[in-house]
């Protein structure tokens, strides 16, 4: 398939990047030198997040900034701002030949483009600038990029409104999901007509008089640390990931954090021999053990096909004390991601290990009302689910929208 060549339609002429830009001095301030929000005069730009604050700033008035690691991105900011390393910072040479903001909008439109060309590497992806600038964008005269920036504001400041209000949305109905699994977890499905007793644990609280509290330990068959196949660095020599339908399908840490159905990259025979010992079937609870998601749960899917699993993942199985599918409610609900979460941040580098998930204290029902507690929540989660799908493809929608919006105003295929 043709790659589309950005602009290829434009009515303006178009210019190399590099004869329209100054660049900003490199920042020397570290990321151990910032100090909160709140506490701070300027904004403070790092890999693509103002995150933190700096009492100094080393950018005045407008500024670009594109990430120079990782993914393609770019924020404008208008004032006094400090940026960190890992950012490219940009502005107009001109503004009587270009406006800042009008260079802003003709990259933001273009990042997919931006992001496959231009970023080369491997473990840390960097922007090769100097191809960077020899991309061409439109020009058209002063008068006409000031109508375009002024109204590509207003239209965005619109879609950035609506955008915020469905991410706001997605964010409730998150928390709100948690909170009714934690709720029902601990309470059961008829709270008001149950006698409760203390459980004797301070994050669980009070529970059903007739139900136990027991240690994770007590419960499992099978917890076993897939850390112990190897690093990523092993898997890079001895695995070979394909972009293509193959023999089995790895399951990463990106597949939990994700909650795909759709999950996992296609490995060879050989690569499947080699990771062979964490076979997947379907309905194994998958926990990450390392990283900023330690403590995060997913369910298996049942699969019609081989699977296996990468490292930094624990797999669990329960016994018949619990219900397999009752314990993944469990793992997702408070009163066990949370506890897991603070253990895993008390070392630098997030880490769980097998004592952590084996000592938490969990409420344990009868099974027959883990059964309808586990089938009530499906239901629940169920519609909260579809209901942030319906969200999430807005977003999409509106994403899609403003790209396009801005790539027409840009070329001057929309009379503005």
């Amino acid at each position: 398939m043709k790659t589309r060549i950005p602009f290829e339609n434009s009515k303006f002429e178009k210019v190399r990047i590099r004869f329209l830009i100054s660049e900003k001095t490199k920042s020397k301030i570290q990321v151990g030198d910032a100090k909160p929000k709140d506490e701070a005069k300027y904004p403070f730009f790092t890999s693509g997040e103002n995150i933190l604050s700096f009492d100094e700033f080393l950018c005045d008035n407008q500024t670009i900034f594109l990430n120079d690691g990782g993914v393609a991105g770019v924020k404008f900011y208008d004032g006094k701002v400090a940026y960190s390393d890992h950012t490219y910072a940009i502005c107009s040479k001109n503004e009587n030949i270009c406006f800042t903001k009008f260079l802003f909008y003709s990259i933001l439109c273009n990042l997919n483009f931006i992001d496959f060309f231009f970023f080369k590497g491997s473990a840390l992806r960097n922007l090769e600038k100097n191809k960077f600038k020899n991309f061409k964008i439109p020009l058209p005269p002063l008068n006409e990029q000031k109508k375009i920036v002024e109204f590509l504001d207003k239209k965005c400041e619109i879609i950035d409104k609506r955008l915020s209000n469905l991410e706001r949305k997605i964010k409730s109905l998150k928390e709100y999901k948690k909170s009714l699994i934690s709720e029902c977890v601990t309470k059961g499905l008829n709270p008001k007509n149950m006698e409760f007793k203390d459980s004797g644990i301070p994050w669980i609280g009070q529970i059903p008089k007739h139900w136990e509290v027991t240690k994770i330990k007590y419960v499992i068959d099978v917890l076993t640390d897939y850390t112990a196949n190897g690093s990523f660095a092993d898997l890079a020599k001895n695995v070979q990931y394909l972009d293509y339908e193959d023999y089995a399908r790895l399951v990463r840490l990106t597949d939990l954090r994700e909650n795909l159905n759709n999950f996992g990259i296609y490995v060879d025979k050989n690569s499947y021999e080699y990771l062979s010992k964490s076979s997947l079937f379907g309905k194994e609870i998958l926990v990450a053990n390392v990283g900023a998601y330690s403590g995060l749960f997913w369910e298996m899917p049942k699969v019609k096909f081989k699977a296996t699993l990468a490292p930094n993942m624990f797999m669990i199985k329960t016994n018949k004390k619990i219900m397999q599918h009752y314990f993944y409610y469990l793992g997702i609900s408070n009163i066990v991601f949370d506890i897991l979460q603070q253990k895993a941040i008390t070392t630098a580098q997030p880490k769980l290990n097998k004592t952590d998930i084996k000592t938490i204290y969990i409420p344990l029902p009868p099974l027959n009302e883990q059964k309808k507690i586990a089938e009530f929540l499906d239901k629940k989660c169920e519609k909260i689910d579809r209901l942030n799908e319906n969200y999430t493809k807005q977003i999409t929608a509106l994403k899609e929208y403003k790209k396009s919006l801005i790539y027409e105003c840009v070329t001057g295929k929309k009379e503005i």
